[in-house]
């Protein structure tokens, strides 16, 4: 029997750490970060599903998140 190839779908939390360079630019210490927790509606949590790729012996692979952009407010 074929085994079913599913995505990979992502918890419905994603978090955001920020990072401000104040401190670091200002004073020479080291920059201080901060974290936010948004909850993902389920069709952002669709829209966020990894692929599968294959799969290598026991090891099934997905597609991973290699970067994520914040894009600005436009003005």
């Amino acid at each position: 029997m074929a085994k079913a190839v599913e995505g990979k779908f992502p918890n419905k939390t994603v978090t955001v750490i920020i990072r401000s360079d104040g401190p670091m630019i200002f004073c020479g210490d080291s920059p201080t970060y901060r974290s936010v927790r948004l909850e993902l509606t389920d069709a952002q949590v669709a829209a966020l599903e990894l692929k599968y790729v294959g799969e290598a012996g026991p090891i099934v692979y997905h597609e991973t998140i290699s970067q994520m952009f914040i894009e600005p407010l436009e003005g």
